[in-house]
């Protein structure tokens, strides 16, 4: 097989794995040459190949040829190779195969409680399903009571390894091994972590005093930022070198009636909710870092179309924020069980001059025509998100036992084909 060193050195072990594969080719009972090869944009006129992770495959009785403008689409290119060796048992069909995605992002987010075996299994469906980002949630909302005391005891810093003893199910040593496959296998990393909301899978155990109600901590608290966040963000920096950190802000405890009357809580006010986020892009663009967030807080009820209005949570004066927010943080416009045509959430985001990437969750009929709406906006339609909510079915959905990897294989064949809606 030739292939560039380049894609050698970048995505080594799945050049080992492809490479055992392919040892199981046979066209017309011969070995086939494999030749892999970066093209320039546009090469041969493919319109394959007019897009950067866009990939083109010829097999003839000779040779097999895989070309791409870049890296990561000979990758996609392998990937469909080594989906048809395991398909055909190593026969390989004669013809050409054009292939291009619709959506510049097609991102998986994986959020619930998960074996570092589980996660693994689902990052290698997710190449197959030709993604190129991993939104990956750290922190669970389980409170460990002997570490904690443990913690207080011998420890001022909330250090990376200390969060996962206190809040996840796999080690540190786990996520680094993860962070590390996921690359291998194609997907840029973009860590989440609940800031502000929901904090009973970030602080609200380990640092009560810093708490606004028991979900929400308190933006006014000068010493919460330099003495956790910030050292929190910097080690976790240092250990993924992300591009842009997801730094949550949906659900702001309150938003609804029947949340302030179950709990009793003061809802977080809207300038204290703009606080944080300055405070956090602030100290993230510093570092070259982009933010992503939720959007449902960003959206009032009445400027949503009724199809949507469920995802819509910008109470009170929550959706003047978008005016003052800086313009460009990514939004991620939620909408899990809407069968609507039109998602004029994602236009209003665009217009106000933010971009945004859709997300859905596990109806097929969401992610179908959510995907196809995104691709109409004229400008600022980045992509797609999967989500996974991995446990969190309720209701009616909760029988439906949905797979991950349903969700992966589904939402994959979406993104990448948006413009069908197919």
């Amino acid at each position: 097989m030739y292939v560039p060193e380049e894609f050698k050195t970048h995505y080594n072990l799945i050049f080992q794995e492809i490479t055992n594969l392919l040892k199981k080719i046979k066209n017309n009972k011969k070995s086939a040459q494999i030749f892999i090869k970066i093209v320039p944009i546009g090469y041969n006129n493919f319109l394959s190949l007019k897009n950067l992770e866009g990939y083109s495959i010829i097999i003839n009785d000779q040779k097999i040829e895989i070309f791409s403008p870049s890296l990561r689409g000979l990758l996609y290119g392998l990937t469909y190779l080594e989906s048809l060796i395991l398909k055909n048992q190593g026969e390989i069909p004669i013809g050409e195969i054009h292939n291009w995605p619709d959506l510049k992002i097609r991102a998986l987010h994986l959020a619930g409680k998960a074996t570092k075996a589980q996660i693994e299994e689902w990052i290698k469906k997710a190449r197959f399903a030709h993604f190129n980002t991993l939104v990956i949630r750290i922190g669970k909302p389980i409170f460990r009571k002997k570490v904690w005391k443990k913690f207080k005891k011998n420890s001022d810093k909330l250090t990376l390894n200390w969060f996962f003893k206190l809040k996840e199910i796999i080690t540190l040593d786990d996520f680094k091994e993860i962070i590390n496959y996921a690359k291998e296998n194609g997907l840029e990393i973009i860590p989440q972590i609940d800031f502000l909301t929901h904090q009973k899978t970030f602080i609200a155990d380990i640092y009560p005093e810093f708490m606004f109600n028991i979900f929400t901590y308190d933006p006014r608290k000068d010493k919460l930022y330099t003495t956790v966040i910030f050292p929190f963000i910097d080690e976790l920096i240092s250990v993924i070198h992300p591009k842009a950190i997801h730094i949550g802000h949906d659900e702001v405890a309150g938003w609804n009636k029947w949340f302030l009357k179950k709990f009793n809580v003061k809802m977080l006010p809207s300038s204290l909710f703009l606080k944080d986020i300055v405070k956090l892009y602030d100290y993230l663009n510093k570092k070259g870092i982009n933010v992503w967030m939720w959007g449902d807080m960003l959206l009032s009820p009445e400027e949503c179309l009724s199809e949507i209005r469920k995802s819509c949570h910008g109470v009170e004066d929550y959706s003047k924020l978008r005016k003052l927010l800086p313009k460009d943080i990514v939004i991620c416009d939620w909408h899990y069980f809407s069968e609507a045509s039109v998602f004029n959430s994602a236009f209003l985001f665009t217009k106000d001059g933010y971009k945004v990437i859709g997300t859905t969750w596990f109806k097929e009929k969401t992610i179908k025509k959510f995907s196809k709406y995104i691709t109409t906006l004229p400008y600022n339609n980045l992509g797609m998100m999967a989500t996974t909510w991995i446990g969190s079915l309720r209701g009616k959905y909760k029988a439906r036992n949905i797979e991950v990897s349903w969700i992966i294989e589904k939402s994959g064949h979406y993104f990448w084909n948006a413009k069908q809606g197919e």
